[in-house]
């Protein structure tokens, strides 16, 4: 297991599902020094995981056309360019692009999940879990479990929100779901507490450190 400030990476034969939320990993903080800052973040991913958060002001929550999210078993056709309010899951298919655009083999490179743009209050506590599948199979089940955003809520005086990204390193992932061939998969946001919106999905392939 590796540990980072912010980071605990769950090992790779760990799977869940919504049903078992209880026995997901517990995440792992390293005490901050208090009198600095009194807020922890914590994210645990499957593979890479990279967390980086902004102070922004107000946003309005994005919903979709009909002004709710689709139905569990449903899949987007893309996310879209507005917030949406993570208020209950939502599925959305998500391109992959070629390894070949990146400009590296495939030994150099790692393919990393964004969930981009995702604002919550600083004092509401949130989570929720990220699950990847390979389209055609993805019913009532999520998926493989890739990782999960949580964020404690201290009391903290300045800004009403705060603006964060999350990234997972999904290599093995897809190719563990038989993806590693598909041109798009499967991404549900499965909202576990708070009030979140999230503005965008996206893979990409990055250079291997």
């Amino acid at each position: 297991m590796y540990v980072s400030r912010l980071v605990t990476i769950p090992s790779l034969q760990q799977h869940h599902s919504p049903k078992t939320q209880n026995v997901l990993p517990t995440c792992c903080m390293h005490k901050q020094n208090k009198l600095r800052t009194n807020r922890r973040t914590t994210l645990t991913g499957l593979g890479s995981l990279i967390a980086f958060t902004t102070t922004q002001s107000l946003m309005d929550n994005g919903v979709l056309a009909n002004g709710s999210n689709p139905s569990p078993t449903q899949a987007l056709p893309e996310f879209g360019s507005e917030p949406r309010s993570l208020n209950e899951t939502i599925r959305v298919i998500v391109p992959r692009p070629k390894r070949s655009e990146s400009g590296f083999s495939k030994a150099e490179t790692v393919e990393v999940l964004r969930v981009e743009g995702v604002e919550l209050p600083i004092d509401d506590s949130v989570r929720f879990d990220v699950y990847v599948g390979k389209p055609g199979q993805v019913g009532s089940d999520l998926g493989e479990f890739a990782g999960s955003l949580v964020d404690l809520a201290l009391s903290r005086k300045g800004n009403t929100l705060r603006k964060m990204g999350l990234s997972l390193g999904i290599t093995r992932l897809v190719e563990n779901i038989g993806a590693g061939n598909c041109e798009e998969v499967v991404v549900s946001l499965v909202p576990r507490s708070g009030n979140v919106s999230v503005g965008g999905v996206r893979i990409e392939h990055i250079k291997a450190e």
